[in-house]
C-alpha cells in the first residue's frame, strides 16, 4: 500500500514537472506543506519559501483587499475554490498573473485534514490576449478609415466583417448587412427591397448571375442602386477561400465629376481561451493514458488512442520540418514543446492542438514520455483572420500607412510604395513621418511648397499632428489626397489616394462649361442678328404681295407690279438659302451627316462649279481662271458635298470681291493628297476675325445693311464637310489684298 501511494505520488510530481502548472498541499493549519518544483520554474520563487508559510503571510499586504479576505474565509471555513486570480510582482520585477484553485480534504470521520490544489501561470497568456487585443484594435482603426464599402466573407460565404461605410451602402436591409448572414439571403434582400434597378422584372435571372460572379470574380463591375448612386464594386478571392468585396462610389465620375466619400471600417475581436488535458506514452512510444479533457476538446475516445504511437497515429497538416523533428525527437528521448498541428473532429470540424511532453526514466531506464495537449483554435483562427485581413488591405486601391506613437512608419502596402513615386526607396520600418515627408518636398516638388519649403513642411506637419480635414497634395508628378486619422494610443493613419485623372476630368469639365458658354453666346449673338436677317426679306414679300393684291397701282398690267415680283422672288430665294444653309449646319452638328463616296475627276468638279458661278461673275465683270497641275489624281469624296464646298468659296469670292476683280482656282496633287484653293482680290477679311470666321452663325460684317446676303453659314458648312472627309481647311486674308481659302483631302 504504501508502496502504491508512493508510486501515485511519484507519477504527480513527474506530470507537474511538465505541465504548466504546479501541484500544492496545505494541512489543517493551513500552511503549505508541499509544492511541485517547477513552482520555480513558472514564478521564480523556489518551492521551499512556501513551506510552512500561509497564503496570508505569502500575500503580503494584498490580503488587505477585498477580494484576498473573501478568499482568506472561504479557506478558514474550508470550502473550495476555482480559478482565484491574482497578479504579483516577479523576481524581475515583471508582473505575473496567478490562477489558483483548491480542495479541502476530510478524513473518514470528517475531520479537516488541508487542502490540495493547482496553480497556473498565466502571463503568457494575459499578455498574449492584451497584444492580440491591440494587433485588432489597430486593424480596425485602419480598415475602418478607408473611404470605401468593405466587407468580408468567409470560405461558407457568409459575412465575417464589413464597416459602417457598406452597412451605409445598405441601410435598407441593415438586417442582412451583420456577420454571419449569407451572401445569397444578402443578395435576395436586395432583390426584395428593390435595391438594384437592373434586376426589376428579372430578379431571378439577375440573382442566378450574381451568386455566380460572386463565388467566382471576374473583376470589376458597376452597379446602380435605387438612390441613383453608382457603384465600382470589385471581389478577389484569397487564398483560403474568402472573399473580399470592396465597393466605389463612382456616382460623380459617371456625371464626370470626383466626390471623395470617407468611411470607416470596423472588425470583431477574437478571444483566445487554452485547454490542456494530460497524456502519458510507454517506453515503447505507444499512448497509454488520456485525461478526459482530451475527448471533449477533440472529440476523439480515449480508448481509440490507447496503444497507438503518435507516428501510427499520423499528423497529415502539421508542417513536414515540424513532423520530422517531433518524431526524431520521439525516437532520442528529447523533451519537445509546443508541436503543432491540426485534429479532424467526427464531426469533420478541424482542431488546432499545441503539444508539450517530456520523457520519463527510472533509474536511468527510459520509461515513457508524460506531457499535456491544449486547445489553440481559437488562436490560429485569429491569425488567420489577421492575415486575411492583412491581404485584404494589399489589395485595397489607396495607399494606407501606420505610424507608430513616435510617429514611425510600421506598416504600409504596394499602393502606397507605387503612389509615393521616385521616394518609394526610402519606405523602411522605422522612418519618420517627417524625414519623407522633406523627402518628397526635395525629389517631388509639391506645388504649394515652392520657394517656401520650410514654411511648407511646417504646416504639413501641424496637420499631421492633429488630423482634421483630408488634405490635397499638389505635387508636380500627380495630384494626392490625405487623409489621417489618429488613434486613442497616439498611432496615425495615413490613406493617400491618387486623385490626378479626378482633377484632369475636373479641369476638363471647367473647359467645357467655359467652351458652352461661348458657344451659347455665339448663339445668342446668331438669333439677335436672325431675327432682322429673316425680318427684312419677309417684310418685303409681304409688303409687295399686299401691293399686288390691293392693286394699289391700278390694273395688274401695271409694269411697277412685274418690278415688285421680282422683289418678292429675290427675297423667296434669299429665305430658301438660309433655310437650306441651317439644314446643313443642322445635320452635319447632329452627326447623321453620311457620305455617298465615289471616284470623281478634280477636273471635273472644278468645271462644274465654275459653270454654275459664272453668270453671277459675268454681272460683276469678274474675271475666273483655272490652273490645274499635271499630273492631277482623281479623288474618291462625295461629289455632291465637295461640289458645295467649292461653290460656297466661289460665291464668297465673288460677293466680297469688287466690280472687274479677279478670282484664281489652283489645284495640285502631292504626297497623297490634293490641294485646291481658291484666290480673289476682294476686300479681304481683318485678321482678328480670322479664327472664328468658320464658326457657325459668324460673319465679318454685322451691319445687315453693310454686309453681303447671308447668315455666314458657308464657310462653318464648308470647313465641316472637309473634315467629314478628313481633309482640312486653311483660309489666307490681308485687308485689301484678297483672301485665299484652300482645301486639303487624300488623294484615291
Amino acid at each position: 500500500m504504501v508502496e502504491s501511494k508512493s508510486k501515485l505520488a511519484k507519477t504527480g510530481r513527474d506530470y507537474a514537472e511538465v505541465a504548466s502548472e504546479w501541484f500544492w498541499e496545505m494541512g489543517p493549519d493551513l500552511r503549505f506543506i508541499y509544492i511541485s518544483e517547477n513552482v520555480e520554474r513558472l514564478v521564480g520563487v523556489p518551492a521551499a519559501f512556501h513551506i510552512g508559510k500561509t497564503r496570508e503571510e505569502l500575500a503580503g499586504s494584498n490580503s488587505a483587499s477585498k477580494k484576498w479576505q473573501q478568499h482568506l474565509q472561504d479557506l478558514r471555513d474550508h470550502k473550495p475554490f476555482k480559478d482565484f486570480r491574482y497578479n504579483r510582482r516577479g523576481p524581475s520585477g515583471q508582473t505575473q498573473f496567478i490562477s489558483v484553485s483548491g480542495k479541502p480534504i476530510f478524513d473518514e470521520k470528517g475531520c479537516f485534514q488541508g487542502y490540495i490544489g493547482v496553480g497556473s501561470d498565466l502571463t503568457v497568456q494575459v499578455v498574449a490576449e492584451e497584444r492580440a487585443q491591440l494587433a485588432n484594435q489597430r486593424l480596425a482603426t485602419a480598415i475602418e478609415a478607408l473611404s470605401e464599402p468593405f466587407a468580408l466573407w468567409d470560405s461558407e460565404d457568409r459575412l465575417l466583417i464589413c464597416n459602417q461605410r457598406f452597412r451605409d451602402m445598405n441601410k435598407e436591409i441593415a438586417d442582412q448587412a451583420v456577420p454571419g448572414v449569407l451572401y445569397k439571403d444578402f443578395a435576395q434582400a436586395l432583390l426584395d427591397h428593390e435595391l438594384v434597378p437592373e434586376a426589376k422584372h428579372r430578379e431571378k435571372q439577375w440573382l442566378v448571375k450574381r451568386l455566380a460572379n460572386h463565388r467566382n470574380p471576374q473583376g470589376s463591375f458597376e452597379q446602380l442602386r435605387q438612390d441613383g448612386l453608382w457603384f465600382m464594386i470589385n471581389e478577389q478571392q484569397l487564398p483560403d477561400g474568402s472573399i473580399a468585396t470592396i465597393s466605389a462610389d463612382i456616382t460623380d465620375l459617371k456625371i464626370a465629376e470626383t466626390k471623395l466619400i470617407e468611411n470607416r471600417e470596423r472588425i470583431r475581436d477574437f478571444a483566445e481561451s487554452a485547454s490542456d488535458w494530460f497524456w502519458e506514452m510507454d517506453e515503447n512510444l505507444r499512448y497509454c493514458y488520456f485525461s478526459e479533457r482530451f475527448t471533449s476538446v477533440t472529440g476523439v475516445p480515449q480508448d481509440n488512442m490507447l496503444g497507438v504511437s503518435q507516428e501510427e497515429n499520423g499528423n497529415p497538416g502539421a508542417a513536414t520540418g515540424a513532423w520530422e523533428k517531433q518524431l526524431s525527437d520521439l525516437r532520442d528521448h528529447k523533451p519537445f514543446k509546443d508541436f503543432i498541428h491540426p485534429g479532424t473532429k467526427p464531426d469533420g470540424s478541424q482542431v488546432w492542438l499545441s503539444i508539450s511532453g517530456k520523457p520519463v526514466y527510472d533509474k536511468g531506464v527510459f520509461k515513457g514520455y508524460r506531457g499535456f495537449g491544449r486547445d489553440i483554435t481559437e488562436r490560429i483562427d485569429h491569425e488567420k483572420t489577421i492575415e486575411r485581413l492583412l491581404h485584404a488591405i494589399q489589395q485595397v486601391p489607396v495607399g494606407i500607412a501606420l505610424f507608430d506613437d513616435e510617429d514611425r512608419l510600421i506598416f504600409f502596402n504596394s499602393q502606397y510604395k507605387s503612389i509615393m513615386g521616385i521616394m518609394a526607396d526610402i519606405l523602411e520600418v522605422g522612418e519618420t513621418f517627417e524625414n519623407m515627408l522633406r523627402t518628397m518636398v526635395a525629389r517631388q516638388p509639391v506645388k504649394d511648397a515652392l520657394g517656401r519649403e520650410d514654411a511648407y513642411i511646417k504646416e504639413r506637419l501641424a496637420k499631421h499632428l492633429a488630423p482634421g480635414p483630408p488634405v490635397e497634395i499638389h505635387r508636380i508628378d500627380r495630384e494626392l489626397l490625405a487623409l489621417e486619422t489618429r488613434a486613442p494610443d497616439g498611432y496615425t493613419f495615413n490613406i493617400i489616394t491618387d486623385i490626378t485623372e479626378q482633377k484632369r476630368t475636373e479641369n476638363d469639365l471647367n473647359e467645357a462649361r467655359m467652351n458652352a458658354e461661348k458657344a451659347n453666346k455665339v448663339k445668342s449673338e446668331f438669333l439677335a442678328s436672325m431675327s432682322h436677317e429673316l425680318r427684312t426679306p419677309l417684310n418685303a414679300i409681304l409688303g409687295f404681295s399686299e401691293i399686288l393684291s390691293g392693286q394699289y397701282f391700278g390694273p395688274t398690267g401695271t409694269a411697277k407690279y412685274k418690278e415688285y415680283a421680282d422683289d418678292i422672288h429675290h427675297s423667296g430665294q434669299l429665305l430658301l438659302e438660309l433655310v437650306n444653309d441651317l439644314l446643313d449646319i443642322s445635320v452635319i452638328e447632329a452627326g447623321k451627316m453620311s457620305l455617298d463616296k465615289t471616284t470623281v475627276s478634280v477636273q471635273e468638279i472644278i468645271e462644274e462649279c465654275r459653270r454654275t458661278i459664272k453668270e453671277k461673275a459675268i454681272a460683276k465683270d469678274i474675271q475666273i481662271t483655272v490652273t490645274l497641275s499635271d499630273p492631277l489624281s482623281p479623288l474618291y469624296v462625295d461629289k455632291r458635298a465637295v461640289k458645295q464646298v467649292l461653290l460656297n468659296l466661289l460665291s464668297n469670292a465673288v460677293k466680297f470681291t469688287a466690280d472687274s476683280g479677279e478670282i484664281k482656282i489652283f489645284a495640285e496633287s502631292t504626297e497623297g493628297k490634293t490641294r485646291i484653293t481658291v484666290k480673289d482680290n476682294g476686300r479681304g477679311i481683318p485678321s482678328q476675325e480670322l479664327s472664328k470666321i468658320t464658326n457657325p452663325f459668324t460673319r465679318s460684317v454685322r451691319d445687315p445693311h453693310l454686309a453681303e446676303q447671308g447668315w455666314g453659314l458657308g464657310l462653318a458648312i464648308s470647313k465641316s464637310l472637309v473634315e467629314l472627309h478628313e481633309g482640312e481647311l486653311f483660309i489666307e486674308s490681308e485687308i485689301g489684298i484678297g483672301t485665299s481659302v484652300t482645301i486639303v483631302l487624300s488623294s484615291q
